[in-house]
């Protein structure tokens, strides 16, 4: 099942497996990451509702996110604070997120990619929070033990 925002620039696709698993992807600006390999997926959905809150013009501003997402790498708190999406099916990708005045703001890109080409996505924190919460109610219909 893919929750995504209208023009399919962000979004989540999930689909339960077996024995409490889900095949778990992002979709950052129009790509989807990550591989199909099943997974467990309430942590990093715990993760995803609570982004830390970066604001100010630093973080701020599509034209300046490949900037960030150098910040957000090599300042160790930040680092710590903005590191998302511990899946087993993203352990290849590098994901930030955070949120900036009313957005949602993600970063990600491939670890082991030698380029700087960084996926992005921005969003409206209202839409990415509907998109969690159909999420939610989705994976609440399978029969998992989740994490607390």
């Amino acid at each position: 099942m893919r929750f995504s925002t209208d023009d399919g620039h962000f979004g989540l696709i999930i689909m339960p497996v077996s024995g409490g698993m889900f095949r778990f992807q992002m979709v950052l600006q129009g790509h989807v990451i990550g591989n199909r390999e099943p997974c467990f997926v309430f942590t990093p959905l715990r993760q995803f509702r609570k982004l830390v809150r970066l604001d100010g013009p630093d973080f701020s501003g599509e034209a300046y996110l490949p900037g960030v997402f150098s910040k957000l790498q090599n300042d160790d708190q930040l680092h710590d604070a903005s590191m998302t999406a511990t899946a087993e099916s993203l352990d290849r990708w590098l994901i930030r997120g955070y949120m900036n005045g009313p957005h949602a703001i993600f970063l990600a890109k491939e670890a082991d990619s030698e380029g700087n080409s960084i996926l992005t996505s921005v969003l409206d924190a209202d839409t990415y929070f509907m998109i969690l919460d159909a999420v939610d109610h989705f994976c609440s219909q399978y029969p998992v033990t989740r994490a607390t």
